[in-house]
Protein backbone atom coordinates (compact mmCIF):
# COMPACT_ATOMS: atom_id res chain seq x y z
CA UNK A 1 0.00 0.00 0.00
CA UNK A 2 1.15 3.57 -0.62
CA UNK A 3 -0.14 7.09 0.00
CA UNK A 4 -0.49 7.94 -3.68
CA UNK A 5 -3.02 5.17 -4.17
CA UNK A 6 -4.96 6.20 -1.05
CA UNK A 7 -4.99 9.83 -2.21
CA UNK A 8 -6.32 8.70 -5.58
CA UNK A 9 -9.14 6.73 -3.94
CA UNK A 10 -10.06 9.77 -1.87
CA UNK A 11 -9.90 12.29 -4.70
CA UNK A 12 -11.76 10.08 -7.18
CA UNK A 13 -14.40 9.21 -4.56
CA UNK A 14 -13.75 5.51 -5.12
CA UNK A 15 -14.78 4.57 -1.59
CA UNK A 16 -18.16 3.64 -0.03
CA UNK A 17 -18.43 6.95 1.81
CA UNK A 18 -21.98 6.17 2.99
CA UNK A 19 -20.59 3.19 4.94
CA UNK A 20 -17.48 4.75 6.45
CA UNK A 21 -17.18 5.09 10.22
CA UNK A 22 -14.43 6.41 12.46
CA UNK A 23 -12.26 4.00 14.44
CA UNK A 24 -14.21 4.92 17.58
CA UNK A 25 -17.45 3.89 15.86
CA UNK A 26 -18.82 7.40 15.34
CA UNK A 27 -20.78 8.27 12.22
CA UNK A 28 -19.22 10.78 9.82
CA UNK A 29 -20.74 12.82 6.99
CA UNK A 30 -18.59 14.20 4.19
CA UNK A 31 -19.79 17.61 3.03
CA UNK A 32 -16.62 18.42 1.06
CA UNK A 33 -13.72 16.01 0.54
CA UNK A 34 -11.37 18.94 0.03
CA UNK A 35 -8.97 20.19 -2.60
CA UNK A 36 -5.92 18.06 -3.31
CA UNK A 37 -2.67 19.76 -2.37
CA UNK A 38 -0.15 18.94 -5.09
CA UNK A 39 2.63 20.96 -3.43
CA UNK A 40 5.38 19.22 -1.50
CA UNK A 41 4.43 20.60 1.91
CA UNK A 42 1.25 20.87 3.94
CA UNK A 43 -1.73 18.53 4.46
CA UNK A 44 -2.93 16.41 1.54
CA UNK A 45 -6.40 17.96 1.21
CA UNK A 46 -7.44 21.47 2.19
CA UNK A 47 -10.82 23.22 2.50
CA UNK A 48 -12.48 19.99 3.65
CA UNK A 49 -15.78 19.99 5.53
CA UNK A 50 -17.01 17.03 7.59
CA UNK A 51 -19.70 16.47 10.19
CA UNK A 52 -19.19 14.32 13.29
CA UNK A 53 -21.92 13.91 15.93
CA UNK A 54 -23.88 16.93 14.59
CA UNK A 55 -20.75 19.10 14.85
CA UNK A 56 -19.38 20.52 11.58
CA UNK A 57 -15.63 20.81 11.11
CA UNK A 58 -13.77 22.74 8.42
CA UNK A 59 -10.05 22.30 7.78
CA UNK A 60 -7.57 19.89 6.23
CA UNK A 61 -7.36 16.12 5.82
CA UNK A 62 -4.11 14.17 5.99
CA UNK A 63 -3.68 10.69 4.50
CA UNK A 64 -1.12 8.08 5.59
CA UNK A 65 -0.55 4.35 5.21
CA UNK A 66 -0.24 4.02 9.00
CA UNK A 67 -1.42 6.51 11.60
CA UNK A 68 2.04 6.38 13.21
CA UNK A 69 3.41 7.95 9.99
CA UNK A 70 2.21 11.26 11.41
CA UNK A 71 5.13 11.21 13.83
CA UNK A 72 7.45 9.47 11.38
CA UNK A 73 6.96 12.41 8.97
CA UNK A 74 7.37 14.95 11.83
CA UNK A 75 3.96 16.52 11.29
CA UNK A 76 3.73 17.02 15.05
CA UNK A 77 6.53 19.59 14.69
CA UNK A 78 4.89 21.48 11.80
CA UNK A 79 2.19 24.06 12.63
CA UNK A 80 0.85 23.76 9.07
CA UNK A 81 -0.80 20.53 10.24
CA UNK A 82 -2.55 22.05 13.25
CA UNK A 83 -5.75 22.58 11.24
CA UNK A 84 -6.11 18.91 10.27
CA UNK A 85 -9.63 17.74 11.18
CA UNK A 86 -9.44 14.12 10.02
CA UNK A 87 -6.65 11.54 9.77
CA UNK A 88 -7.35 9.05 6.96
CA UNK A 89 -5.16 5.93 7.13
CA UNK A 90 -4.93 2.48 5.64
CA UNK A 91 -4.05 0.99 9.04
CA UNK A 92 -4.65 2.48 12.47
CA UNK A 93 -1.74 1.62 14.78
CA UNK A 94 -1.34 4.69 16.98
CA UNK A 95 -3.43 7.67 18.15
CA UNK A 96 -2.34 11.15 17.09
CA UNK A 97 -2.78 14.31 19.15
CA UNK A 98 -2.79 17.88 17.82
CA UNK A 99 -2.82 20.74 20.34
CA UNK A 100 -3.89 18.29 23.04
CA UNK A 101 -6.86 16.90 21.09
CA UNK A 102 -6.90 13.44 19.61
CA UNK A 103 -7.47 13.47 15.86
CA UNK A 104 -10.49 11.55 14.55
CA UNK A 105 -9.25 8.60 12.50
CA UNK A 106 -10.80 6.89 9.50
CA UNK A 107 -9.27 3.48 8.72
CA UNK A 108 -9.70 2.47 5.06
CA UNK A 109 -8.34 -1.07 5.16
CA UNK A 110 -11.75 -2.79 5.51
CA UNK A 111 -13.24 -0.75 2.65
CA UNK A 112 -10.68 -1.03 -0.17
CA UNK A 113 -11.51 -3.20 -3.20
CA UNK A 114 -8.82 -5.87 -3.34
CA UNK A 115 -9.29 -6.53 -7.07
CA UNK A 116 -8.79 -2.86 -7.90
CA UNK A 117 -5.68 -2.63 -5.73
CA UNK A 118 -4.21 -5.77 -7.34
CA UNK A 119 -4.74 -4.20 -10.80
CA UNK A 120 -2.93 -1.11 -9.55
CA UNK A 121 -0.02 -3.24 -8.26
CA UNK A 122 0.23 -5.10 -11.58
CA UNK A 123 0.15 -1.83 -13.47
CA UNK A 124 2.75 -0.39 -11.11
CA UNK A 125 5.21 -3.26 -11.62
CA UNK A 126 5.97 -2.12 -15.18
CA UNK A 127 7.34 1.25 -14.00
CA UNK A 128 10.96 0.17 -13.84
CA UNK A 129 10.96 -1.53 -17.23
CA UNK A 130 9.41 1.01 -19.63
CA UNK A 131 9.66 4.71 -20.41
CA UNK A 132 5.86 4.65 -20.18
CA UNK A 133 4.41 2.67 -17.26
CA UNK A 134 1.25 2.14 -19.32
CA UNK A 135 3.09 0.85 -22.41
CA UNK A 136 1.96 -2.77 -22.03
CA UNK A 137 -1.65 -1.66 -21.49
CA UNK A 138 -1.95 1.24 -23.94
CA UNK A 139 -4.38 0.78 -26.84
CA UNK A 140 -6.21 3.07 -29.22
CA UNK A 141 -9.05 3.06 -26.67
CA UNK A 142 -6.97 5.56 -24.70
CA UNK A 143 -7.03 8.15 -27.51
CA UNK A 144 -9.83 10.11 -25.87
CA UNK A 145 -7.89 10.31 -22.63
CA UNK A 146 -4.73 11.21 -24.56
CA UNK A 147 -6.54 14.15 -26.19
CA UNK A 148 -7.61 15.33 -22.74
CA UNK A 149 -4.05 14.95 -21.44
CA UNK A 150 -2.62 16.86 -24.42
CA UNK A 151 -5.00 19.76 -23.74
CA UNK A 152 -4.06 19.63 -20.06
CA UNK A 153 -0.35 19.13 -20.76
CA UNK A 154 0.16 22.19 -22.98
CA UNK A 155 -1.57 24.51 -20.52
CA UNK A 156 0.33 23.03 -17.58
CA UNK A 157 3.61 23.47 -19.48
CA UNK A 158 2.93 27.13 -20.32
CA UNK A 159 1.75 27.86 -16.78
CA UNK A 160 4.86 26.22 -15.35
CA UNK A 161 7.12 28.18 -17.70
CA UNK A 162 5.63 31.58 -16.85
CA UNK A 163 5.72 30.76 -13.14
CA UNK A 164 9.46 30.23 -13.53
CA UNK A 165 9.78 33.58 -15.32
CA UNK A 166 7.70 35.43 -12.74
CA UNK A 167 9.80 33.98 -9.91
CA UNK A 168 12.85 35.82 -11.34
CA UNK A 169 11.17 39.19 -10.68
CA UNK A 170 12.21 40.99 -13.85
CA UNK A 171 11.67 44.76 -13.83
CA UNK A 172 9.63 44.70 -17.03
CA UNK A 173 8.40 42.39 -19.78
CA UNK A 174 11.26 43.38 -22.10
CA UNK A 175 13.76 41.87 -19.66
CA UNK A 176 11.66 38.71 -19.44
CA UNK A 177 11.54 38.39 -23.23
CA UNK A 178 15.28 39.02 -23.47
CA UNK A 179 15.84 36.18 -20.98
CA UNK A 180 13.55 33.80 -22.88
CA UNK A 181 15.29 34.50 -26.18
CA UNK A 182 18.72 33.86 -24.66
CA UNK A 183 17.46 30.65 -23.07
CA UNK A 184 16.12 29.51 -26.46
CA UNK A 185 19.46 30.23 -28.14
CA UNK A 186 21.25 28.17 -25.51
CA UNK A 187 18.93 25.20 -26.11
CA UNK A 188 19.16 22.44 -23.54
CA UNK A 189 22.95 22.13 -23.88
CA UNK A 190 24.09 25.71 -23.13
CA UNK A 191 20.98 27.12 -21.53
CA UNK A 192 22.65 28.08 -18.24
CA UNK A 193 25.52 30.19 -19.63
CA UNK A 194 23.14 31.94 -22.03
CA UNK A 195 20.88 32.80 -19.10
CA UNK A 196 23.95 34.17 -17.33
CA UNK A 197 24.60 36.53 -20.25
CA UNK A 198 21.24 38.23 -19.63
CA UNK A 199 22.03 38.68 -15.95
CA UNK A 200 25.47 40.18 -16.67
CA UNK A 201 24.75 42.22 -19.80
CA UNK A 202 21.52 44.22 -20.36
CA UNK A 203 19.94 43.92 -23.80
CA UNK A 204 20.57 47.60 -24.54
CA UNK A 205 24.28 46.91 -24.28
CA UNK A 206 24.01 43.85 -26.55
CA UNK A 207 22.03 45.81 -29.15
CA UNK A 208 24.87 48.34 -29.41
CA UNK A 209 27.37 45.71 -30.54
CA UNK A 210 26.96 46.70 -34.18
CA UNK A 211 30.47 46.15 -35.54
CA UNK A 212 32.29 42.87 -36.08
CA UNK A 213 35.18 44.04 -33.90
CA UNK A 214 32.88 44.79 -30.95
CA UNK A 215 31.12 41.47 -31.38
CA UNK A 216 34.35 39.49 -31.47
CA UNK A 217 35.67 41.25 -28.38
CA UNK A 218 32.43 40.58 -26.55
CA UNK A 219 32.42 36.89 -27.48
CA UNK A 220 36.04 36.52 -26.43
CA UNK A 221 35.30 38.23 -23.10
CA UNK A 222 32.39 35.91 -22.37
CA UNK A 223 34.12 32.69 -23.36
CA UNK A 224 37.28 33.56 -21.42
CA UNK A 225 35.54 34.43 -18.13
CA UNK A 226 35.49 32.25 -15.05
CA UNK A 227 32.27 30.75 -16.40
CA UNK A 228 34.09 29.13 -19.31
CA UNK A 229 33.53 25.70 -17.73
CA UNK A 230 29.76 26.19 -18.16
CA UNK A 231 29.96 26.17 -21.95
CA UNK A 232 29.44 22.67 -23.36
CA UNK A 233 31.27 21.72 -26.56
CA UNK A 234 31.58 17.95 -26.57
CA UNK A 235 29.40 16.29 -29.17
CA UNK A 236 27.96 19.61 -30.38
CA UNK A 237 27.64 20.14 -34.13
CA UNK A 238 29.66 23.03 -35.55
CA UNK A 239 26.48 25.03 -36.26
CA UNK A 240 25.71 25.02 -32.52
CA UNK A 241 29.16 25.90 -31.16
CA UNK A 242 29.03 28.54 -28.38
CA UNK A 243 30.87 31.24 -30.38
CA UNK A 244 28.49 30.87 -33.33
CA UNK A 245 25.37 30.84 -31.16
CA UNK A 246 26.49 33.94 -29.21
CA UNK A 247 27.14 35.79 -32.48
CA UNK A 248 23.70 34.81 -33.79
CA UNK A 249 22.13 35.90 -30.51
CA UNK A 250 23.80 39.33 -30.71
CA UNK A 251 22.70 39.81 -34.33
CA UNK A 252 19.13 38.78 -33.53
CA UNK A 253 18.82 41.06 -30.49
CA UNK A 254 20.34 43.94 -32.49
CA UNK A 255 17.57 43.54 -35.09
CA UNK A 256 14.75 43.23 -32.60
CA UNK A 257 12.73 45.86 -30.74
CA UNK A 258 11.83 44.11 -27.50
CA UNK A 259 9.15 46.67 -26.69
CA UNK A 260 7.28 46.19 -29.98
CA UNK A 261 3.71 44.97 -29.16
CA UNK A 262 3.68 42.05 -31.60
CA UNK A 263 1.06 40.32 -29.42
CA UNK A 264 -1.55 42.62 -31.01
CA UNK A 265 -0.87 41.16 -34.47
CA UNK A 266 -2.88 38.27 -35.93
CA UNK A 267 -1.19 34.94 -35.20
CA UNK A 268 0.01 34.34 -38.77
CA UNK A 269 1.51 37.84 -38.90
CA UNK A 270 3.38 37.21 -35.64
CA UNK A 271 5.19 34.34 -37.35
CA UNK A 272 5.84 36.54 -40.40
CA UNK A 273 7.17 39.28 -38.14
CA UNK A 274 9.74 36.98 -36.54
CA UNK A 275 10.62 35.38 -39.86
CA UNK A 276 11.58 38.85 -41.08
CA UNK A 277 13.76 39.31 -37.99
CA UNK A 278 15.42 35.95 -38.59
CA UNK A 279 16.18 37.06 -42.12
CA UNK A 280 17.57 40.44 -41.02
CA UNK A 281 19.81 38.71 -38.48
CA UNK A 282 20.85 36.09 -41.06
CA UNK A 283 19.62 33.40 -38.69
CA UNK A 284 18.88 30.66 -41.20
CA UNK A 285 18.75 27.46 -39.16
CA UNK A 286 15.18 26.12 -39.10
CA UNK A 287 15.68 24.30 -35.81
CA UNK A 288 16.91 27.37 -33.91
CA UNK A 289 14.16 29.48 -35.48
CA UNK A 290 11.52 27.02 -34.33
CA UNK A 291 13.12 26.79 -30.90
CA UNK A 292 12.87 30.57 -30.49
CA UNK A 293 9.20 30.64 -31.55
CA UNK A 294 8.30 27.74 -29.24
CA UNK A 295 10.39 28.54 -26.17
CA UNK A 296 10.48 32.33 -26.30
CA UNK A 297 7.69 33.83 -28.44
CA UNK A 298 4.90 31.43 -27.44
CA UNK A 299 5.76 31.56 -23.74
CA UNK A 300 6.04 35.36 -23.84
CA UNK A 301 2.63 35.59 -25.54
CA UNK A 302 1.16 33.49 -22.73
CA UNK A 303 2.86 35.77 -20.19
CA UNK A 304 1.35 38.87 -21.86
CA UNK A 305 -2.04 37.18 -22.01
CA UNK A 306 -1.90 36.67 -18.26
CA UNK A 307 -0.66 40.22 -17.73
CA UNK A 308 -3.54 41.73 -19.74
CA UNK A 309 -6.05 39.07 -18.65
CA UNK A 310 -6.69 38.50 -22.36
CA UNK A 311 -8.02 35.17 -23.62
CA UNK A 312 -7.31 36.38 -27.14
CA UNK A 313 -3.56 36.68 -26.49
CA UNK A 314 -3.53 33.41 -24.53
CA UNK A 315 -5.11 31.67 -27.51
CA UNK A 316 -2.48 33.16 -29.84
CA UNK A 317 0.17 31.46 -27.71
CA UNK A 318 -1.51 28.11 -28.40
CA UNK A 319 -2.39 28.87 -32.03
CA UNK A 320 1.18 29.76 -32.92
CA UNK A 321 2.27 26.31 -31.72
CA UNK A 322 -0.41 24.68 -33.86
CA UNK A 323 1.01 26.40 -36.94
CA UNK A 324 4.51 25.02 -36.36
CA UNK A 325 5.60 21.52 -37.46
CA UNK A 326 6.09 18.83 -34.78
CA UNK A 327 9.48 18.70 -33.06
CA UNK A 328 11.74 15.71 -33.49
CA UNK A 329 13.75 14.60 -30.48
CA UNK A 330 14.43 11.62 -28.25
CA UNK A 331 11.21 12.01 -26.28
CA UNK A 332 8.89 12.47 -29.26
CA UNK A 333 10.41 9.31 -30.74
CA UNK A 334 9.57 7.47 -27.53
CA UNK A 335 5.90 8.27 -28.15
CA UNK A 336 6.16 6.49 -31.50
CA UNK A 337 6.40 3.25 -29.47
CA UNK A 338 2.79 3.90 -28.48
CA UNK A 339 1.91 4.71 -32.11
CA UNK A 340 1.47 8.35 -31.15
CA UNK A 341 2.61 10.71 -33.92
CA UNK A 342 2.12 14.42 -33.04
CA UNK A 343 0.90 16.68 -35.81
CA UNK A 344 2.28 20.04 -34.67
CA UNK A 345 4.45 21.76 -32.05
CA UNK A 346 1.51 22.18 -29.67
CA UNK A 347 1.16 18.40 -29.48
CA UNK A 348 4.90 17.77 -29.12
CA UNK A 349 5.16 20.34 -26.33
CA UNK A 350 2.20 18.74 -24.56
CA UNK A 351 3.69 15.25 -24.97
CA UNK A 352 7.00 16.49 -23.57
CA UNK A 353 5.14 17.80 -20.53
CA UNK A 354 3.20 14.57 -20.04
CA UNK A 355 6.36 12.48 -20.31
CA UNK A 356 8.49 14.70 -18.04
CA UNK A 357 5.89 15.58 -15.41
CA UNK A 358 3.75 12.42 -15.33
CA UNK A 359 5.44 9.40 -16.95
CA UNK A 360 8.97 9.77 -15.58
CA UNK A 361 7.60 10.73 -12.17
CA UNK A 362 5.22 7.75 -12.19
CA UNK A 363 2.18 9.96 -11.56
CA UNK A 364 -0.13 7.52 -13.31
CA UNK A 365 -2.91 8.18 -10.81
CA UNK A 366 -2.93 11.84 -11.84
CA UNK A 367 -3.06 10.99 -15.54
CA UNK A 368 -6.34 10.40 -17.38
CA UNK A 369 -4.73 7.60 -19.39
CA UNK A 370 -3.44 5.78 -16.32
CA UNK A 371 -6.75 6.17 -14.49
CA UNK A 372 -8.71 4.87 -17.50
CA UNK A 373 -6.46 1.80 -17.82
CA UNK A 374 -6.61 1.11 -14.09
CA UNK A 375 -10.41 1.28 -14.00
CA UNK A 376 -11.01 -0.68 -17.21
Amino acid sequence: MNEQYLQYLWKSKRLPFHKLKLTNGNEIDFINLGQHNTNESGPDFSMSIIKIDDLTWAGSIEIHVKSSDWYKHNHHLDKAYNNVILHVVYQYDKPVKVDGRELPVLELKPYIENDHFHRYQKFNRHHKFNSFPCKNHFTLNENTQLTEMINLGIIQRLERKINEIQSLNFKNSEEAFYFLIAKAFGTKVNQQPFEQITFNYPYKLISKLTTEIKIERFIKAIISTNDIYLWKRKGIHCISKPEKRIREFINFISNLDLSYPFWNLPTSMIIEYFNSKFSSARLNGKMIQQNIIINAVSIFLYLKGKEFNSDQILNKSLKILELLPPEKNVITRKWHDLTIYPQNAKETQALLEIYQQFCTRKKCLECEIGINILNS
